[in-house]
């Protein structure tokens, strides 16, 4: 049976593949400090032949959600009906300015999932689904992860 997820405005039917890639974000998401807890929490509730509904979601859910819809759009491997109710979810955005190793100028990053913090995860396009990291300063920094550096512009 199909994962459906409903919205204020649209409900979708997500293919296996979309809810199999919004599992495995959920739990690389749950590696990091600020979704530990909440990343599991929404991966259980996506099994076959549940609706997922915005009004049975808190505020802290539904961005660990945006969060997870953004990572997979970021790199490409969310499906049409991913789409539509990523873009049902998202807002203005938050723009970041982001130096990455090897890249000849910083680039902008937008988050349209909250706030990112020190520790998060970043995925994006630029890179084909690899993410952005800032210059090492030395040994032992996690790569794609937000660091100190970087900055709301």
């Amino acid at each position: 049976m199909p994962t459906r997820i409903r919205w204020p405005e649209v409900e979708v039917e997500l293919t296996d593949a979309e809810v199999d890639a919004l599992r495995a974000e959920l739990d690389a998401l749950a590696g990091t400090p600020k979704f530990a807890q909440l990343a599991p929490e929404i991966r259980e509730r996506f099994q076959p032949g549940v609706i997922v509904d915005r009004e049975q979601l808190s505020g802290p859910q539904i961005l660990t959600l945006l969060r997870a819809f953004d990572h997979l759009r970021n790199a490409r491997q969310l499906g049409h009906e991913g789409h539509r109710v990523r873009d049902a979810m998202t807002a203005a955005g938050i723009t970041y300015v982001l130096d990455i190793a090897g890249a000849a100028a910083p680039r902008n990053f937008v988050s349209y999932g909250g706030l990112y913090e020190v520790s998060d995860r970043l995925v994006g396009r630029a890179r084909r689904g690899v993410p952005h990291r800032r210059p090492a300063r030395g040994r032992g920094r996690p790569r794609g992860v937000c660091l100190p550096a970087l900055v709301a512009g």
